[in-house]
């Protein structure tokens, strides 16, 4: 997402999107807002990462630099769904914080995920805050080694633990490995697992299967990659690997999203260079077993990807 002076949201857009099947979203039916188009922000950087929908109203988690702390705090603001701001919080420390993604919890709550410099025991760490619907703070808690480690994704499972992938630098084999860590209802860690080899490996979204299986979906250099590929990697309930494929060309995939089909397959979205160097949307469907049904390049001569999927 591209850094500017307010955060702008398309909600002509983002409503369609979130009402219809967003993992994270609630549905509404006949929703009650009209187009529009707000700018909400101060006078420096301020960045929304992701945004849902909860009890008809909007939820969105960024990053400022106009209010908190300078250097970056976690941005949470809600609105009502015809965009009137109902109010905006910032968390963090003295040091760079940045909000990533946000997650409506089964107790009627918030999880925002993200990473931050002022507290933990890195460079970067993973920060997970749970709020009420008013922003109120709940609970807080830092995961992470000695380097950077950076969230993208959470979710709520069945068996009530939440489930976050994103990239390690501290633990692991390689460069950067798949990160997946698993925190109780209190925050605490129950336990973490790395995937990947000597390049770098990362995690973008994960879904719940069936028995607390997971499947994650994110990138690799790894695996017989000339360059950065896009990566499924299955596990078991604790994180240990049942399989794992990785799909792309010779030039550079970039992963963003995945959606599980009806039939119990995936398909596949992100960016790829392998046949035009300016990118094109790369898009891969696959079989519950990770084996490709078809794949496709669309596109112009500028630059073309895929960023979120229905």
């Amino acid at each position: 997402m591209k850094n500017l002076a307010a955060i702008t949201f398309y909600l002509f857009l983002l409503l369609s999107v979130l009402s219809s099947c967003s993992k994270k979203s609630e549905p509404i039916d006949n929703p009650p807002y009209d187009n529009f188009e707000k700018n909400i922000g101060g006078a420096l950087d301020d960045v929304a990462n992701s945004i849902i929908i909860k009890d008809k109203e909007l939820y969105i988690i960024g990053t400022t630099k106009s209010f908190g702390e300078t250097n970056g705090d976690h941005y949470l603001i809600k609105t009502n769904l015809t965009g009137n701001v109902l109010f905006e919080k910032t968390f963090g420390g003295a040091a760079e914080e940045e909000g990533i993604d946000i997650l409506a919890t089964n107790d009627g709550n918030l999880i925002l995920i993200g990473t931050t410099q002022s507290s933990g025991a890195g460079q970067k760490d993973i920060h997970i805050i749970k709020v009420d619907l008013n922003g109120t703070l709940i609970w807080q808690n830092t995961v992470g080694g000695g380097l950077d480690d950076i969230p993208q994704d959470i979710i709520e499972m069945s068996n009530g633990e939440f489930c976050i992938t994103g990239s390690t630098e501290s633990f692991g084999g390689g460069l950067r490995d798949v990160y997946m860590v698993w925190l109780d209802q209190s925050g605490n860690l129950i336990r973490q697992a790395t995937h990947g080899e000597s390049d770098i490996d990362g995690g973008t979204e994960l879904v719940e299967l069936t028995n607390q299986e997971i499947m994650v979906y994110g990138f690799t250099r790894n695996y017989g990659a000339v360059d950065r590929d896009l990566y499924l990697l299955k596990t078991n309930s604790v994180g240990d690997s049942l399989w794992s494929q990785r799909y792309g060309g010779n030039g550079y995939e970039e992963s963003q999203a995945f959606e599980k089909t009806s039939t119990g397959g995936f398909i596949l979205c992100g960016h790829s260079s392998s046949i035009d160097p300016n990118h094109h949307l790369y898009g891969v469907k696959v079989d519950s077993n990770g084996v490709i049904l078809w794949e496709n390049h669309y596109g112009g001569s500028a630059h073309d990807g895929g960023e979120a999927m229905l």
